[in-house]
């Protein structure tokens, strides 16, 4: 939340991207923003249908991620800001 706060901005301007289904699309959740879970972490493909915080998008690594921007949304690299917390 501090984050939305500190720059002005409501809750589905923001995506948490998180590799843990636990915490990081937990907090997502919890702050109303878009969840991204990145498949490099301990999170696997098959705990995904059972997760109580299910992410909003799934992606293999970063590089997808940031292919799906550019796809889905025309977003530039130099447009995409990551918070890390």
């Amino acid at each position: 939340m501090e984050i939305l706060l500190r720059n002005n901005l409501l809750p589905d301007q923001i995506a948490v991207v998180g590799d843990r289904l636990y915490t990081d699309m937990a907090m997502a959740r919890q702050a109303g923003a878009l969840g991204v879970l990145v498949l490099t972490g301990e999170t696997t493909a098959a705990e995904i249908s059972q997760a109580k915080w299910p992410p909003d998008l799934v992606v293999k690594n970063l590089g997808e991620l940031a292919e799906e921007l550019q796809r889905e949304w025309d977003v530039t690299a130099s447009a995409i800001v990551i918070a890390i917390l």
